[in-house]
């Protein structure tokens, strides 16, 4: 068994968005302006303005449609985690998840 294997669930999670964030970072760095990122965060809290971001960036005759969004999505870890779990989150990414929102 590796060590990566012996990890909680929680802290697997946080490596790997760790990992994928910093992918992002990298590939937001390399191409700018050739790549539209939408965040979780922004979509939930900024729906009609990130359809429009990306209707815009695609050059769209047409807008996409509006999908239904459920708001409460966004704050689900607040009551899903425990304490220790967002401490093992943040000791990992090296910030709250509520930085996030």
């Amino acid at each position: 068994m590796s060590t990566y294997d012996g990890l909680s669930f929680v802290t697997q999670s946080a490596i790997r968005w760790k990992a994928f964030h910093e992918q992002m970072q990298y590939i937001k760095q390399s191409f700018m302006d050739k790549l539209c990122i939408v965040s979780y965060e922004d979509f939930i809290s900024n729906t009609k303005q990130v359809m429009f971001n990306l209707d815009s960036f695609l050059f769209l005759t047409k807008p996409l449609n509006q999908p239904i969004v459920k708001h409460d999505c966004i704050a689900k870890w607040k009551t899903q985690l425990t304490d220790q779990e967002i401490m093992e989150i943040q000791e990992i990414v090296g910030f709250p998840p509520s930085e996030l929102m």
